[in-house]
């Protein structure tokens, strides 16, 4: 599979993703419909695969507007499911977009912001 390829295999995953009804539980911990997703981001074996979405907790799912910032664990998700990376992989440099920023700047594969 060429860089291309792996490229175009996440973001399908990623827009599939975004196409679906994806929400925040509400604050008060009520679940909705779709906030499962999530907890699947974080805990799932395609996403971050941590054993809890609260630190110091074992075992917490996702159920609380807040919890957890998931953005990377979305990322790993999509890394996960479209290109098959490696779970130790998406651990170590998925858990945050800081993390995945800094890894694409230690490569030198980041841009100068324009404006």
């Amino acid at each position: 599979m060429t860089w291309a390829e792996v490229g175009a295999a996440v973001l399908e995953v990623a827009e599939r993703e975004w196409r679906r009804p994806v929400v925040e539980p509400n604050r008060d911990g009520q679940v909705r419909a779709g906030a499962g997703r999530i907890n699947e981001y974080i805990r799932g074996a395609l996403g971050l695969g941590w054993p809890t979405a609260q630190v110091g907790v074992p075992s917490v799912a996702y159920t609380r507007n807040g919890q957890f910032a998931w953005c990377g664990a979305f990322a790993a998700y999509c890394w996960g499911a479209g290109a098959g990376l490696r779970a130790d992989l998406r651990r170590l440099a998925c858990p945050s977009t800081f993390r995945l920023w800094e890894l694409a700047r230690q490569q030198g594969r980041t841009w100068k912001r324009c404006g």
